[in-house]
Order: structure tokens, then sequence, then C-alpha cells
């Protein structure tokens, strides 16, 4: 799934209206530290380059 697809999906308890790059930032801390697997399929800095997906668990 792209990360800015995850970013628009996921609803922060305590915040209300914030800004997308606010969201942007705490979303891609918790992917990181989360031991998600990331692809690059596209130019980084495209807003569907980066893609999260759950790590494979049988390997």
């Amino acid at each position: 799934m792209p990360l800015i697809e995850i970013v628009q999906q996921v609803q922060y308890p305590t915040t209300p209206e914030k800004d997308l790059g606010d969201l942007l930032v705490k979303t891609w801390l918790a992917i990181l530290l989360g031991g998600f697997d990331l692809e690059q399929r596209e130019d980084f800095y495209e807003p569907t380059g980066i893609w999260v997906s759950l790590p494979d668990i049988a390997a």
C-alpha cells in the first residue's frame, strides 16, 4: 500500500485537523519503527513512490 494512502486513512485520536505534513511525519516514524517492509516503486518524491507492507514472517 502506498505510504500516502496510509497517511490519508489513519485517524489520530488527538489530531482533529492537522496538516498533511504533520501526519506524514508521524506515520513515517511509526512505519520505520514498526518493522514494516518498505519498497521504492517510483521516484522518492512522488506521492505514491514508497510502498509499505507487512514483513514476511515465514522466512
